[in-house]
């Protein structure tokens, strides 16, 4: 068995990790490399091997869908990003590396994050 790495044993709701999505199947689904928001419970993070991420990119293609969020630059991530909620994952959590940042101390991102994903789970009348 593989030993956690302290990203893995460290990470919490909030934490933009870079994260191994694997290979791509579909052209239009994130993949490989790249930075993730983790969006599982801390507490249930302590007894699972699973963690809740939501892929980010720093694409601009025009579309400001409602489950999209803007994630400064200045937030540790180098370049302006955008979260696709609408991506929602679950990975194992020894796919999870490198640490980023936090953004848990940013009530007005948490907000819209949240509202991101409900919208994505069609918790949010008038999206459906």
């Amino acid at each position: 068995m593989q030993t956690a790495t302290m990203e893995q044993q460290n990470l919490k709701y909030a934490d933009i990790n870079w994260v191994d999505l694997g290979p791509n199947v579909n052209g239009s689904v994130q993949a490989g490399l790249r930075p993730c928001i983790c969006v599982s419970n801390s507490r249930g993070l302590r007894y699972s091997e699973i963690a809740v991420v939501i892929p980010l990119t720093t694409a601009k293609k025009g579309r400001n869908l409602p489950t999209h969020l803007s994630i400064p630059a200045s937030m540790g991530l180098g370049r302006d990003s955008v979260v696709l909620a609408e991506q929602l994952i679950c990975v194992e959590r020894k796919k999870v590396r490198e640490h980023i940042t936090n953004i848990a101390n940013r009530p007005q991102l948490i907000e819209a994050l949240n509202k991101c994903i409900k919208i994505s789970l069609n918790m949010v009348e008038g999206y459906a």
